[in-house]
This record gives structure tokens, C-alpha cells and sequence, in this order.
């Protein structure tokens, strides 16, 4: 099993501010989760240790365990699941298709005061 979440890119929005801990910055990101094991992984869920004042704008092949709509607040962290793709194979049975045993997630959202963008604390995945 193997995830993680890889910076893209980030962008000073408007209105530039002064007051560096109120000036928003989007940024794109994107997890990815693999299922490296001998077993079918089930019901996959990604926990993201958010930890600067989030707000996720969308999450692309995801959707919020909660069941928010988007744009939402995640600030302390926020739990992911696969959609479409709930399942993700055991690698023995997919004979590499990464399409099978891997889910990426393109993450859209908006920072808060932070000067040089700052990743998630942590990142787990959650077993049903």
C-alpha cells in the first residue's frame, strides 16, 4: 500500500493583501493512493491531514466521505473516498494495469496565510 499527495502548483489570488494571514492562494494537488498488496482493496478512503485553513474547491475521481458538496472547508483534515472507482484491485490480478490497483486524486482548493505552501501533515489510508 502506498499514498501520497504531490504539490502542483500554487497561485496568489485576488485580492492581494498586506495582511499575509488573510491573503488566499489556490493550489493544485494530487493524491494518489496504491494498492500494492495481494489483497482487493475495498471501499478505499484517504484521510489528508489539512492543517492551513483548506477550502477543497473540487476533488476529481473522489467525494467527500461526509457527504459535502464542494466547495468545502477542511482545515483539520478531511476523509476522502474513491468514486467511481471504489475498488482497487490486488496487483497480483491486474498484471500492472495501474488503472486497476492505483486512484489519483486532482485536488483544487484555497490557502490562508501561508507564505510558502505547506502540504498536509499526514496522509492515511482508512480499511473498512
Amino acid at each position: 500500500m502506498g499514498f501520497s499527495v504531490l504539490h502542483v502548483s500554487r497561485t496568489k489570488e485576488y485580492p492581494y493583501l498586506k495582511n499575509a494571514t488573510s491573503q488566499l492562494w489556490s493550489f493544485k494537488s494530487t493524491a494518489t493512493i496504491l494498492n500494492a498488496g495481494m489483497n482487493m482493496l475495498s471501499n478505499w478512503k484517504m484521510f489528508i491531514g489539512f492543517q492551513n485553513q483548506e477550502i477543497l474547491g473540487s476533488a476529481t475521481n473522489a467525494v467527500l466521505v461526509s457527504g459535502d458538496d464542494f466547495p468545502a472547508p477542511v482545515g483539520n483534515g478531511t476523509h476522502l473516498e474513491g468514486c467511481p472507482q471504489t475498488d482497487l484491485e490486488a496487483s497480483v490480478d491486474a498484471a500492472g494495469d495501474f488503472t486497476k490497483i492505483q486512484g489519483q486524486i486532482e485536488l483544487l482548493g484555497i490557502q490562508f496565510g501561508i507564505r510558502r505552501f505547506r502540504p498536509p501533515g499526514y496522509i492515511l489510508c482508512l480499511r473498512q
